[in-house]
Order: C-alpha cells, then sequence, then structure tokens
C-alpha cells in the first residue's frame, strides 16, 4: 500500500474513509498481551469511525516492528 494509498469507503462500518492514518496510540492485542499501546508513529490504512486497518505485507512489517518496541517497553 505504502504511500500511494487511495482513501476509499470502509468496507466493514460503510460509514467511515479507510485512509493512511497514524496508528500511534492503537491498543492491541500482542503476543501474550492482552492489549499493547503503539507508542511511536506508523502509518497504516485505518479507518476514522471504526478503526478498521487494511494491512498488507509492509503495513504489517511495519506494525510488528512497532507494536515489538511497544511490547518490549511493556514488559520492563
Amino acid at each position: 500500500m505504502g504511500l500511494t494509498f487511495q482513501p476509499r469507503p470502509c468496507p466493514s462500518c460503510e460509514s467511515g474513509v479507510i485512509a493512511l492514518r497514524d496508528a500511534k496510540g492503537q491498543t492491541l492485542p500482542y503476543k501474550d498481551s492482552p492489549g499493547v499501546t503503539i507508542v511511536r508513529s506508523v502509518l497504516v490504512p485505518l479507518c476514522d469511525q471504526c478503526g478498521e486497518m487494511l494491512i498488507d505485507e509492509p503495513a504489517a512489517a511495519a506494525m510488528d516492528e512497532a507494536l515489538e518496541a511497544a511490547y518490549v517497553q511493556q514488559r520492563r
């Protein structure tokens, strides 16, 4: 998806728009933790209404990296 992602209607909620947005502050389950909050900026296609994410391989790799860093910080 990268930086050429075109905003589009959200297929999940049908009222929001999915566009590249910063996922910083989002809390997601990761590994053995029910909630890890992303503490650094990472752009992913994200709905402005329901939070649905459309993730491709590059976005997944960026999210994994950001979640791992937050997970390690949380565990300390």
